[in-house]
């Protein structure tokens, strides 16, 4: 799959960009600040997910402006699919339409799996240092974008965490407490399962590429750690069978707590080198190594399960990585489209690409 161009209106600092792309690789260069990662992110929006920066809707249209536009035109196979996000701004709430090859939807999420993509930014270099809400997430997005039920199941799962915290706060009856509990290990067992069958088939792709990375001296490990089951290699059934057991037992610490404890919002991915935990044990250069080899597996399992090729944005980490992963990261991509933001130009060496220069939300497009 290949992103032919682009049209972006009103969103961040891009006021009004037309742009065609090179089926390879695409560099967008330029100092700070200036609007390269603003058009990464509007690329990204397009595979229906939403800011990898976190920003929400109402956050995204140019300063003093109540509205933004979207639309891409992407190729797969010699077939053509048209992408468009039109999200109007008043106040607090944004209103979104979002048109897929003609037909008019309200959320974004109905984007998903149209425009497989994947990217990676200076913040995912903290995957592993930083505590376990990113590894889920990570996980999340993936599931999301290869299987999109997925989101309305995790949609789902949270929605009855927030009212039954709300239930908790409130000190509600137990009996009514004990409903939601049940739809929570209903859904909740339906989110680990998808997730820890996810990570065993992520887990030779990130292997083998950390292998090479390391110099095939060093071994990576990815295990789910669930909070309500032990064994998560059973079926879902019985996943919601013990998350039910698990949540009666101890509904007196959620009471006390006034929070819920136990569920997939709480579970975590462990990552160890050599047996050891990464977060506590592995060099800085150990981590970098397993981000980028996770990176990688979910590149190829989008490819693997899709039988298309995603498109992979690289935001400004190549300064963030030493001469011999950056080799090997652009080895592995060569035969993706790649969307490369960075301060200079001068890295790239390669014939077969287009170059963007953005200063102050203006995009040039390079001879």
């Amino acid at each position: 799959m290949i992103l032919k161009s682009i049209e972006i209106k009103n969103f961040r600092n891009l006021k009004s960009v037309r742009l065609s792309f090179n089926p390879k690789v695409n560099i967008i260069y330029g100092k700070n600040a200036q609007g390269k990662t603003n058009l990464l992110e509007a690329i990204w929006l397009l595979s229906g997910n939403k800011s990898f920066r976190g920003a929400l809707d109402r956050e995204l249209a140019a300063f003093g402006e109540e509205s933004f536009f979207i639309g891409g035109v992407f190729e797969n196979d010699g077939e053509e699919s048209v992408l468009k996000i039109g999200t109007s701004i008043l106040g607090e709430k944004a209103t979104k339409k979002v048109y897929k090859n003609g037909k008019t939807f309200a959320s974004n999420r109905a984007l998903l799996g149209s425009a497989q993509m994947t990217v990676f930014s200076p913040d995912d270099l903290t995957l592993i240092k930083e505590g376990p809400a990113g590894r889920r997430n990570y996980c999340d997005i993936i599931l999301a974008s290869l299987f999109p039920a997925y989101a309305k199941t995790l949609n789902r799962y949270n929605r009855i965490v927030m009212q039954k915290n709300a239930l908790l706060r409130d000190e509600a009856p137990s009996e009514q407490i004990e409903i939601w509990s049940s739809q929570q290990a209903l859904f909740g067992a339906s989110v680990t399962k998808s997730r820890s069958e996810l990570i065993k088939r992520l887990l030779p792709y990130a292997q083998k590429s950390f292998f090479d990375m390391a110099g095939k001296t060093e071994q990576l490990e990815i295990e789910y750690q669930s909070t309500v089951c032990d064994n998560v290699e059973v079926s879902e059934a019985e996943i919601a069978e013990k998350f039910f057991e698990k949540l009666k037992l101890n509904s007196y610490k959620e009471s006390a707590a006034l929070s819920c404890l136990y569920g997939p919002h709480r579970d975590e991915i462990l990552i160890k080198i050599n047996g050891k935990d990464a977060r506590q044990f592995a060099s800085q250069g150990q981590q970098r190594s397993a981000v980028l080899a996770l990176l990688l597996a979910k590149t190829e399992l989008i490819r693997e399960q899709t039988k298309k090729a995603p498109l992979v944005l690289l935001d400004d980490v190549m300064s963030e990585l030493d001469e011999g992963r950056q080799k090997y990261l652009l080895e592995r991509i060569d035969d993706f489209q790649v969307f490369i933001t960075c301060c200079q130009d001068e890295l790239f060496k390669k014939s077969d690409k287009q170059t963007f220069f953005v200063e102050n939300g203006q995009i040039e497009k390079k001879e």
